[in-house]
């Protein structure tokens, strides 16, 4: 079987996404979070990439997010921030995101973050990528 890159991943996730009614928007995911409050999770992801990853990149320091385990507080400011965004507004702000990610990485070179290890984060192509864990866990609790 062909591995897929994060950007498939991504275009799969918003593909599925936007099929999505109000309704199963609201659907519990975990037992704090709804499908709305994982996606606005993954757009704060995006946004804090695309705040650090410059940076770190001129430094070739570590961001703050790859030397803990405890995102908990960062992930909640980041659902409270999204939270009153409707579903539509919601997506397109992750397809912005993501599309001015595509192009700092295309601006840095693909390459080039390949052949730095500090820098796997960026590209997250591997088993673990983390709208893939999402996308899985929200596909599984709306088929039940």
């Amino acid at each position: 079987m062909k591995k897929i890159n994060s950007n498939q991943i991504t275009d799969y996730f918003l593909s599925y996404l936007k099929t999505l009614n109000e309704k199963q928007w609201e659907i519990r995911i975990t037992n704090k979070w709804d499908v709305h409050d994982v996606v606005a999770h993954i757009v704060g992801w995006l946004e804090e990439v695309l705040a650090v990853l410059p940076k770190s990149w001129e430094s070739k320091e570590e961001p703050w997010f790859m030397k803990t385990d405890n995102y908990a507080e960062f992930n909640q400011a980041n659902v409270e921030k999204y939270k009153n965004l409707k579903p539509t507004d919601l997506i397109s702000k992750y397809v912005e995101l993501n599309n001015k990610l595509n192009i700092l990485i295309d601006k840095i070179g693909e390459e080039n973050i390949k052949l730095d290890q500090r820098f796997s984060w960026v590209l997250d192509d591997g088993e673990n990528n983390h709208e893939l864990y999402h996308f899985n866990q929200i596909k599984e609790k709306l088929k039940a």
